[in-house]
């Protein structure tokens, strides 16, 4: 058992109930878990069991967030815990297993993952019942942008400049253009693939350009998704694919009653979204973490004004202002479920304030291709750039503790949460892998210097001491022998001293890869351990 002193339990076994696709599991066993927010459902009990199969878990998982009339009542709960920002991601996983699925199934699939063109659309947004002189398109060098002028899915057909079409149509394209100026004139990622190989679909889809789709999925609690019908997806020999998209057609306060609204949601869903595509040309299979992680890290790199991802660090983030057995800072940084997942943004801010814009990129073109995946792409250019996951991930750790001392907007964040430490005695841990926890001393009356001694498992750790003064922040890292033994390192603990904090480092990265897991690779973590050790020593 991990433990900590307050006796919370960490067993990884407890995780061996996880879902393909990437979705996280229940973990009843588990006090201190990642997957606690995940689903725990008919639907992933009856995977977990042998019940359905992957492909037909994709479908119902699928159903539940986007057609849930359609979704097989035995499953009902899954609607619950449907949570619509998993659109992408869930669209994604069941069109590479539309093969596996019966034909009935897989008609099924098919009109959910079809185009609101398609007569038998049967996704949240379609324009099935639209006569075609109602339906437009307005194609400009790079994309094209499609609407209806009846019906409820239609935007504001207000058209102020008379230019025949709606002012929200001007404000989508204005949109796009900036968010495609960013990402792929200045930022240098690819293009979208064309998308040419998917056919007409009734009109949505006039050329290989990038097809974004105006629709009423703000009333599901959408703001936006992307996704493929590439004919030649597949995960083994075809991971490139195009993509098309759908936004909200307004945006309005009372469908999104948190978070951004009107045209600041518009931008920020441009931006994660039209992302996501581009990361399909990449490579569409890549860790959900990695592809929800960076893809809202993109929302404030195009639109910094926004800063609708901050919310995400306020919960289940690796600055998460708490810290217990259920809620902390301590999740790691790729566990793929929607709780957790959309706030490690934080850590790609991270490497791009230290190493530049562009390290995300290298990141992504390493990334490509069945044998990599996002943390090992990291790994690997923290080394080209001479140094390393686990050097970045401690000094990570550090700027939690007082985001205001060391990021660019850091008076916008949130202080990582601290346990309470024993100044007098072992403070033991268990820690997953990809991530920091942090303990906290304050000195009492009479005491001067604090001695901090360290014991972790060996070669997978790192410990740093950040003291709090009226002098400002000072940071020492605890260097680790190779048994992982650091110390004792005395720091100043007079009354001035208003704490002192001791970042808890994990960087161990070993997994058994594909084994329907929610972390890297999706593979079984071997890394998340006992014996994290800090004692400490208060005295005059």
């Amino acid at each position: 058992m991990l433990s900590s002193a307050r006796s919370r339990s960490l067993l990884l076994a407890s995780l061996a109930i996880a879902v393909l696709a990437f979705a996280g599991s229940a973990a009843a066993a588990s006090e201190r878990s990642p997957a606690a927010a995940a689903p725990n459902d008919a639907l992933s009990r009856a995977l977990a069991s042998g019940q359905i199969t992957g492909a037909q878990y994709s479908l119902q998982r699928a159903l539940a967030i986007l057609a849930p009339r359609l979704a097989n009542p035995r499953y009902a709960s899954a609607a619950a815990h449907a949570d619509p920002r998993e659109a992408t991601m869930a669209l994604r996983d069941l069109a590479a297993r539309v093969g596996s699925l019966s034909r009935s199934d897989r008609r099924l699939a098919m009109r959910l993952l079809a185009r609101p063109t398609d007569g038998a659309s049967e996704g949240p947004a379609g324009y099935v019942r639209v006569a075609k002189k109602n339906r437009k398109h307005f194609c400009t060098t790079r994309f094209c942008v499609h609407w209806v002028t009846r019906g409820s899915e239609r935007p504001s057909l207000v058209d102020r400049n008379r230019n025949r079409r709606p002012d929200y149509i001007d404000k989508t394209v204005r949109t796009m253009n900036t968010v495609w100026g960013k990402e792929i004139g200045s930022f240098g990622y690819k293009r979208p693939r064309s998308d040419s190989r998917s056919g007409p679909h009734h009109g949505g889809n006039p050329n290989g350009r990038i097809d974004i789709f105006i629709a009423n999925i703000g009333n599901r609690g959408l703001y936006g998704y992307c996704t493929t019908d590439d004919p030649r997806i597949n995960r083994n020999t075809h991971r490139q694919n195009s993509a098309y998209c759908v936004f909200d057609n307004d945006f309005r306060r009372s469908e999104f009653t948190t978070g951004a609204f009107g045209l600041a949601a518009l931008k920020v869903t441009a931006a994660h979204e039209f992302f996501h595509a581009i990361q399909f040309a990449y490579d569409t299979f890549e860790d959900r973490a990695f592809m929800e992680g960076t893809a809202t890290w993109m929302e404030d790199e195009v639109f910094t004004g926004v800063n609708d991802n901050v919310q995400y660090l306020q919960s289940g983030s690796p600055m998460d202002p708490v810290n217990n057995a259920s809620q902390g800072p301590w999740i790691p940084l790729d566990a793929g479920h929607p709780s957790v997942q959309y706030g490690t943004w934080i850590w790609y801010r991270f490497l791009s304030e230290n190493h530049g814009r562009g390290i995300i990129k290298q990141i992504w073109a390493r990334a490509v291709g069945k044998a990599n995946y996002g943390f090992k792409a990291i790994a690997d250019i923290l080394a080209v750039r001479g140094t390393s996951l686990q050097a970045m991930l401690a000094l990570f750790g550090t700027w939690n503790t007082s985001p205001a001392s060391f990021y660019t907007e850091g008076v916008r964040y949130p202080t990582a949460g601290a346990i309470a430490g024993n100044n007098n005695g072992p403070n033991t841990f268990g820690m997953f892998h990809f991530s920091n926890d942090y303990v906290v001393f304050t000195p009492g009356p009479a005491d001067l210097i604090l001695d901090v001694t360290i014991d972790f498992p060996p070669g997978v750790g790192a410990a740093t001491v950040v003291l709090f003064s009226p002098a400002g922040v000072t940071v020492t890292p605890i260097p680790l022998d190779a048994n992982g033994h650091g110390g004792p390192v005395s720091v100043g603990f007079d009354p001035t001293v208003s704490k002192v904090v001791v970042v808890i480092t994990n960087a161990g990265g070993r997994f058994v890869c594909n084994q329907d897991q929610i972390f890297s690779c999706s593979g079984l973590p071997l890394d998340d351990l006992n014996g994290f050790v800090v004692t400490a020593a208060a005295h005059t």
